[in-house]
């Protein structure tokens, strides 16, 4: 990611609010936008919101129809891609971003994992 921010609690193993990004006040807006919520996805950029996915069952599930959160994951999808989130599977990467038990690091709630090493990474070196 390259600048703005995005959180969601449709983070694979937990659910909990995982929130990534280039500066505090994007990711201060891009974690309460969640709180606020219940849950989704959010993308943030220069103090301003440019796509929301509410999920507000479970902080995974959505209340909508299906093309209203089609539409809405895909406006997701975008906005990450223009913040500089690169993956080939953008909602995905960031879903599984906390997923200890897959390859090669990854977030949780005691650090950074190197899942190869089963190691936490040191934050400062």
């Amino acid at each position: 990611m390259k600048r703005g921010a995005a959180a969601t609690t449709y983070a694979h193993d937990h659910h909990n609010l995982l929130v990534i990004g280039q500066n505090k006040k994007d990711m201060t807006i891009a974690a309460n936008t969640i709180i606020k919520n219940q849950g989704g996805y959010v993308a943030v950029l220069n103090d301003k919101i440019e796509a929301f996915a509410p999920l507000p069952i479970a902080g995974i599930l959505s209340d909508q129809p299906l093309p209203v959160l089609g539409g809405q994951i895909k406006q997701i999808r975008q906005s990450l891609e223009q913040l500089g989130y690169e993956h080939n599977n953008v909602i995905m990467s960031l879903s599984t971003l906390s997923l200890p038990v897959s390859p090669f690091f990854k977030l949780t709630d005691r650090g950074i994992i190197d899942v190869q090493r089963q190691k936490i990474v040191p934050l400062v070196v």
